[in-house]
């Protein structure tokens, strides 16, 4: 499993191969624009960066999805091209930080800076979730809630689910105090997370690490689970981070879209 980082015209793109030939369309933007609706220099230029990524997806016509993002754990389950309110950018669903479809050829995104972007595939039935978790949404345990949304709606399997954990604030840039630490300890346990002790009432915790283990509870593979590993404090030429630029941040979006159906897939289908 890899990913690749892809030029369209004047951006820069991550993107994961494998998922693409499973049917469904992954896109990661770069520091090289700025997806944020209250960070974009203007309207007018967040749409002409939206359409760039449509095309660099070659998916200029799906119906576009988005949400008020406000580090909960709502998921909204996406169920037709109508739904959520019209705005300029596509269709706006409301406050949630994750959406839940079955539908093909529409658009989802979210946007992130330091938070941690995850896609979940049901590989035999087509469904896929595009989530937000920032620490506050992986405290609340997001991605879990989005992965049974796709079990209780949809039917599917965690053993049929593909995993992608985007770039985000790495080990060892995630610097934390010990009043959000004992939000971590208290509600998983010290021996269920990834931290590193710095000896002066601060901690790193892996955020990446804590989602796997989340996603492995519920009976999700392992080696199903691909971490892109690209922390964004850490790749100032190439990703925006809030911790890292502050007042100066801007956003990057991650798009998922899905290009085939239940009846384009085999039985044989394995995954990666």
């Amino acid at each position: 499993m890899e990913y690749r980082i892809i030029e369209h015209g004047d951006s820069r793109y991550i993107t994961v191969p494998q998922f693409e030939e499973m049917g469904l369309k992954v896109i990661f933007t770069t520091g090289s624009m700025d997806m944020g609706r209250k960070t974009a220099k203007s309207p007018e230029r967040l749409e002409e960066s939206f359409r760039k990524v449509f095309s660099a997806m070659e998916q200029e016509k799906a119906p576009h999805f988005f949400l008020d993002q406000v580090h909960s754990d709502v998921v909204f389950d996406v169920t037709s091209h109508d739904q959520g309110m019209p705005h300029k950018l596509g269709r706006l669903l409301g406050e949630g930080d994750a959406m839940v479809t079955g539908l093909r050829d529409a658009a989802l995104s979210t946007t992130f800076a330091d938070c941690v972007p995850v896609v979940l595939l049901d590989t035999r039935n087509m469904v896929h979730a595009n989530i937000h978790s920032g620490w506050k949404g992986t405290l609340a345990k997001i991605t879990e809630k989005a992965l049974e949304k796709m079990v209780t709606a949809y039917g599917s399997e965690p053993s049929d689910i593909a995993a992608i954990i985007g770039p985000h604030i790495g080990f060892r840039d995630f610097e934390i105090g010990e009043d959000v630490f004992s939000l971590f300890s208290d509600e998983f346990g010290e021996g269920n997370i990834r931290y590193e002790a710095l000896g002066n009432g601060k901690y790193h915790l892996d955020l990446g690490d804590l989602i796997t283990r989340m996603l492995t509870g519920k009976g999700v593979p392992k080696d199903e689970i691909f971490q892109i590993g690209m922390s964004t404090y850490s790749e100032p030429g190439l990703l925006h981070s809030y911790r890292r630029d502050r007042g100066e941040f801007g956003l990057m979006c991650m798009v998922t879209c899905c290009t085939a159906d239940v009846s384009d897939k085999g039985e044989d289908n394995e995954g990666f």
